[in-house]
C-alpha cells in the first residue's frame, strides 16, 4: 500500500491523470480563439529540403492502389506493435530462455524505451529526409531486428533485449512517416483519414490472439510471425515506391 492505494494501481493512476491533463490542455487550446494560432497540416510540414511536395496528384487508379497498400501497411504495423506489447515478456519468461520474471519484464522496458527514443529521433530525421526514404530505412532496420530476434534471441537474453529495442525504435517511425508520405499525394484531413486508423485497428485487434495461438503451438513461431509481417511490409513499401515513382517526393 502506498498512500492508502495498492502500489500496482499507481502506474494507472499516474498515466490516466496525465492523459486527462493533456486532454484538458487541448480543450483549452481549441477555445483560445485568436490568442493561439493552431498549426495547419498542409503548410511547411509537408516540405523537405526545399522540395515542394504538396498536391502531388496521382492518377485515379494509382491513388486507389496506393490507398490499398497504405492501409495494408498500417494493419501490419499495428499487428507488429501489438505482438511485442502482448508477447515480449511472455516469450522471455515462457519461451526457450525461461527467464525469471524480473528479467523477462526488462524486455518491455527495452521495447518501450526504443519506441520513445525512436519517436524523438524521427522528429529530427523528418526535417532532413523525405518520408519515403525514412520508411525504406525503417524497413531495412526492422528486417535486421527481426532476424536478430529469430536467430539469437532464443539463445542469449541480451540478444532478445537488443532485438526488441531495435524493433521498438524503428517501428515507432512507421505511423507518422507513412501518414506524411500519403499526405504528399492526397488530402488526408477529411473523411479519408479514418481508413488509416481502421487498418491500424484491424491489425492491432487481430495479432495478439494469433500470436498467442502460435505461441501455444511453438514459442519460436511468434518470432517467425514477426519476421513474416515485416517482410510483407517490405513488399508493401516497395509497391508504394513503384506507384509513386516519378513524383518529386519519391526520392530524397
Amino acid at each position: 500500500m502506498v498512500h492508502g492505494v495498492q502500489s500496482i494501481a499507481w502506474p494507472f493512476i499516474i498515466s490516466g491523470s496525465w492523459c486527462v491533463l493533456v486532454s484538458v490542455g487541448f480543450l483549452l487550446l481549441s477555445q483560445a480563439g485568436g490568442l493561439v494560432t493552431m498549426p495547419q497540416f498542409y503548410d511547411e510540414n509537408t516540405n523537405t529540403k526545399g522540395k515542394d511536395c504538396r498536391a502531388v496528384k496521382l492518377t485515379f487508379f494509382k491513388k486507389r492502389l496506393f490507398l490499398v497498400l497504405i492501409v495494408l501497411f498500417f494493419a501490419l504495423s499495428g499487428a507488429v506493435v501489438r505482438v511485442f506489447q502482448s508477447m515480449a515478456m511472455t516469450f522471455g519468461m515462457c519461451g526457450p530462455l525461461q527467464l525469471e520474471s524480473h528479467l523477462a519484464a526488462v524486455t518491455d522496458s527495452f521495447y518501450s524505451t526504443g519506441m520513445c527514443v525512436g519517436r524523438l529521433a524521427s522528429i529530427l530525421l523528418a526535417t532532413r529526409l523525405l518520408p519515403s526514404t525514412l520508411l525504406a530505412v525503417c524497413m531495412a532496420a526492422c528486417t535486421l531486428g527481426a532476424c536478430i530476434l529469430l536467430i539469437l534471441a532464443p539463445i542469449y537474453h541480451i540478444s532478445l533485449y537488443i532485438g526488441v529495442a531495435i524493433m521498438g525504435f524503428f517501428v515507432s517511425w512507421q505511423f507518422g512517416t507513412a501518414f506524411s508520405w500519403t499526405s504528399q499525394h492526397m488530402n488526408i484531413t477529411g473523411r479519408l483519414s479514418s481508413i488509416f486508423f481502421i487498418g491500424l485497428g484491424v491489425g492491432s485487434l487481430a495479432s495478439p490472439p494469433l500470436a498467442g495461438w502460435i505461441f501455444l503451438l511453438e514459442p519460436l513461431g511468434v518470432l517467425w510471425l514477426v519476421l513474416a509481417m515485416v517482410l510483407l511490409q517490405v513488399v508493401t513499401v516497395a509497391g508504394m515506391w513503384t506507384v509513386t515513382r516519378g513524383s518529386p517526393c519519391s526520392s530524397s
